[in-house]
Protein backbone atom coordinates (compact mmCIF):
# COMPACT_ATOMS: atom_id res chain seq x y z
CA UNK A 1 0.00 0.00 0.00
CA UNK A 2 1.35 3.52 -0.60
CA UNK A 3 2.76 5.62 2.38
CA UNK A 4 0.21 8.37 1.61
CA UNK A 5 -2.88 6.90 1.05
CA UNK A 6 -2.07 4.12 4.28
CA UNK A 7 -1.63 7.26 6.56
CA UNK A 8 -4.93 8.59 5.30
CA UNK A 9 -6.70 5.40 6.15
CA UNK A 10 -5.11 5.11 9.38
CA UNK A 11 -6.61 8.73 10.25
CA UNK A 12 -10.17 7.67 8.86
CA UNK A 13 -10.08 4.72 10.66
CA UNK A 14 -8.82 7.06 13.80
CA UNK A 15 -11.32 9.84 13.75
CA UNK A 16 -14.35 6.66 13.20
CA UNK A 17 -12.57 4.81 16.53
CA UNK A 18 -12.90 7.98 18.75
CA UNK A 19 -16.60 9.04 17.37
CA UNK A 20 -17.86 5.57 18.01
CA UNK A 21 -15.58 5.13 21.12
CA UNK A 22 -14.23 2.43 20.51
CA UNK A 23 -11.41 2.14 23.24
CA UNK A 24 -9.93 -1.16 22.46
CA UNK A 25 -8.83 -0.31 18.97
CA UNK A 26 -7.71 2.73 19.91
CA UNK A 27 -5.79 1.64 23.11
CA UNK A 28 -4.43 -0.66 20.68
CA UNK A 29 -3.45 2.08 18.48
CA UNK A 30 -1.59 3.99 21.68
CA UNK A 31 0.24 0.68 22.41
CA UNK A 32 1.79 0.60 18.80
CA UNK A 33 3.12 4.12 19.11
CA UNK A 34 4.17 3.16 22.66
CA UNK A 35 6.40 0.98 21.42
CA UNK A 36 7.45 2.42 17.95
CA UNK A 37 8.07 5.98 18.93
CA UNK A 38 10.88 5.44 21.70
CA UNK A 39 12.01 2.75 19.06
CA UNK A 40 12.36 5.17 16.56
CA UNK A 41 14.01 7.99 18.84
CA UNK A 42 16.76 5.46 19.55
CA UNK A 43 17.10 4.80 15.91
CA UNK A 44 17.31 8.09 14.80
CA UNK A 45 19.85 9.05 17.55
CA UNK A 46 22.15 6.18 16.07
CA UNK A 47 21.74 3.36 18.83
CA UNK A 48 21.00 0.53 16.85
CA UNK A 49 22.12 -1.78 20.15
CA UNK A 50 19.10 -0.53 22.32
CA UNK A 51 17.15 -3.78 22.97
CA UNK A 52 13.97 -1.75 22.40
CA UNK A 53 15.32 -0.20 19.06
CA UNK A 54 16.60 -4.00 17.54
CA UNK A 55 12.87 -5.25 18.59
CA UNK A 56 11.39 -2.80 16.47
CA UNK A 57 13.45 -3.46 13.61
CA UNK A 58 12.96 -7.38 13.97
CA UNK A 59 9.25 -7.21 13.68
CA UNK A 60 9.80 -5.49 10.53
CA UNK A 61 12.61 -8.16 9.73
CA UNK A 62 15.45 -5.03 9.19
CA UNK A 63 18.84 -5.76 10.12
CA UNK A 64 20.86 -2.99 12.25
CA UNK A 65 23.03 -1.25 10.24
CA UNK A 66 26.56 -2.15 10.46
CA UNK A 67 28.22 -0.01 13.38
CA UNK A 68 31.25 2.33 12.50
CA UNK A 69 34.04 0.07 13.25
CA UNK A 70 32.64 -2.62 10.99
CA UNK A 71 32.30 -0.26 7.97
CA UNK A 72 35.81 0.76 8.71
CA UNK A 73 37.10 -2.74 8.67
CA UNK A 74 35.86 -3.63 5.47
CA UNK A 75 37.05 -0.55 3.89
CA UNK A 76 40.82 -1.13 5.01
CA UNK A 77 40.17 -4.78 3.73
CA UNK A 78 39.51 -3.17 0.19
CA UNK A 79 41.97 -3.79 -2.33
CA UNK A 80 43.55 -0.45 -3.86
CA UNK A 81 43.20 -1.39 -8.37
CA UNK A 82 46.32 -1.96 -9.99
CA UNK A 83 45.88 -1.13 -13.48
CA UNK A 84 47.46 -2.65 -16.29
CA UNK A 85 48.11 -1.17 -19.68
CA UNK A 86 46.34 -3.21 -22.56
CA UNK A 87 47.00 -1.52 -25.56
CA UNK A 88 45.85 1.97 -27.52
CA UNK A 89 42.46 2.86 -27.30
CA UNK A 90 42.25 3.65 -30.38
CA UNK A 91 43.30 -0.42 -32.17
CA UNK A 92 39.75 -1.36 -30.70
CA UNK A 93 37.46 -0.26 -33.15
CA UNK A 94 33.95 0.32 -32.40
CA UNK A 95 31.70 -2.67 -32.33
CA UNK A 96 35.18 -5.12 -31.76
CA UNK A 97 35.50 -7.76 -29.37
CA UNK A 98 39.31 -8.83 -28.55
CA UNK A 99 41.16 -11.37 -26.47
CA UNK A 100 43.92 -10.71 -24.26
CA UNK A 101 45.77 -11.78 -21.36
CA UNK A 102 47.08 -9.07 -18.61
CA UNK A 103 48.81 -10.78 -15.37
CA UNK A 104 47.55 -13.96 -16.14
CA UNK A 105 44.11 -13.46 -16.53
CA UNK A 106 42.50 -14.08 -19.85
CA UNK A 107 40.31 -11.13 -20.81
CA UNK A 108 38.11 -9.65 -23.53
CA UNK A 109 38.20 -5.94 -24.53
CA UNK A 110 35.00 -4.71 -26.08
CA UNK A 111 34.45 -1.65 -27.42
CA UNK A 112 30.51 -0.57 -27.57
CA UNK A 113 30.34 3.37 -29.47
CA UNK A 114 32.75 5.25 -27.20
CA UNK A 115 33.03 3.19 -24.55
CA UNK A 116 35.37 0.01 -23.32
CA UNK A 117 34.72 -2.83 -21.40
CA UNK A 118 36.40 -5.71 -19.95
CA UNK A 119 35.07 -9.11 -18.80
CA UNK A 120 36.43 -12.83 -18.45
CA UNK A 121 37.17 -14.49 -21.39
CA UNK A 122 35.51 -18.16 -21.01
CA UNK A 123 32.16 -18.64 -21.43
CA UNK A 124 30.56 -20.06 -18.55
CA UNK A 125 29.42 -23.80 -20.11
CA UNK A 126 33.05 -24.34 -20.98
CA UNK A 127 35.47 -21.65 -20.35
CA UNK A 128 35.53 -21.50 -24.68
CA UNK A 129 36.80 -17.85 -25.61
CA UNK A 130 34.44 -15.82 -26.45
CA UNK A 131 36.56 -13.34 -28.77
CA UNK A 132 35.01 -14.85 -31.69
CA UNK A 133 31.31 -14.05 -30.61
CA UNK A 134 28.84 -11.67 -31.99
CA UNK A 135 28.13 -7.93 -30.64
CA UNK A 136 24.70 -6.41 -31.16
CA UNK A 137 24.53 -2.82 -31.71
CA UNK A 138 22.65 -2.84 -28.17
CA UNK A 139 25.57 -4.47 -25.98
CA UNK A 140 24.86 -8.24 -26.11
CA UNK A 141 28.23 -10.60 -26.83
CA UNK A 142 26.74 -13.98 -28.23
CA UNK A 143 29.20 -16.93 -27.35
CA UNK A 144 30.24 -18.91 -30.53
CA UNK A 145 29.98 -21.81 -29.56
CA UNK A 146 26.77 -22.23 -27.33
CA UNK A 147 24.85 -18.85 -28.26
CA UNK A 148 24.70 -17.88 -24.64
CA UNK A 149 24.19 -14.23 -24.21
CA UNK A 150 25.77 -11.62 -22.19
CA UNK A 151 25.14 -7.57 -21.67
CA UNK A 152 28.78 -6.44 -22.19
CA UNK A 153 28.45 -3.73 -19.72
CA UNK A 154 27.39 -5.50 -16.42
CA UNK A 155 28.79 -9.11 -17.49
CA UNK A 156 25.03 -10.45 -16.62
CA UNK A 157 23.05 -13.30 -19.30
CA UNK A 158 20.83 -11.98 -20.74
CA UNK A 159 19.36 -14.78 -22.88
CA UNK A 160 16.40 -15.91 -20.81
CA UNK A 161 18.23 -19.02 -19.42
CA UNK A 162 19.90 -19.82 -15.63
CA UNK A 163 23.09 -19.49 -15.56
CA UNK A 164 26.09 -17.75 -14.57
CA UNK A 165 27.46 -14.15 -15.45
CA UNK A 166 31.02 -13.12 -16.82
CA UNK A 167 33.26 -11.43 -14.15
CA UNK A 168 34.05 -7.60 -15.19
CA UNK A 169 36.92 -5.86 -14.61
CA UNK A 170 37.11 -1.89 -14.23
CA UNK A 171 38.88 -0.48 -17.18
CA UNK A 172 40.01 3.38 -17.65
CA UNK A 173 41.42 5.36 -20.81
CA UNK A 174 44.17 7.25 -19.93
CA UNK A 175 46.92 9.11 -22.56
CA UNK A 176 44.83 7.34 -25.06
CA UNK A 177 45.76 3.65 -23.69
CA UNK A 178 43.22 1.44 -22.16
CA UNK A 179 44.16 0.28 -18.42
CA UNK A 180 42.33 -2.42 -16.90
CA UNK A 181 42.65 -3.44 -13.15
CA UNK A 182 43.36 -6.89 -12.89
CA UNK A 183 43.37 -7.26 -9.26
CA UNK A 184 39.76 -6.38 -8.32
CA UNK A 185 37.79 -8.85 -10.56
Amino acid sequence: MEFDKAVAELQALVDTLEREGDERALLLLQLIDAIHRPALERIAAGDFDDPIALAVLDMYEIPAPEDDAHVLARIENLRRPVFVEAGAAADLAPGEVSATELDGISLILVRLDDEIYALHDGCPVDGGSLAGGRLSTDGVLVCPWHNCAFDVRTGARVDGEAGEGLGVAPVATRNGTIQVAVNVT
